[in-house]
């Protein structure tokens, strides 16, 4: 699925590196994260690596597909 995640702070590059696929949007105080996940327990994984990196999880969205209504996968 796909997911939008906010966080505060930012995302140091080399931290990117380690979540495959991760599109990095900057706003003025925050940082969007775009990226795929394949199940509940990935996504945790993510945040508790965000939670590690001493970000913090702002807003967690799962992007409808336009079409149907579902996730994306």
């Amino acid at each position: 699925m796909l997911y939008h995640i906010r966080v505060g702070g930012r995302l140091p590059d080399e931290a990117a590196l380690a979540l495959p696929d991760v599109v990095v949007v900057e706003g003025t105080d925050h940082q969007v994260l775009s990226c795929q996940v394949v199940d509940a327990a990935a996504l945790t994984g993510v945040v508790a690596y965000l939670h590690d990196l001493g970000l913090r999880v702002l807003d967690l969205q799962v992007v409808e597909d336009p079409d149907g209504g579902t996730p994306l996968r």
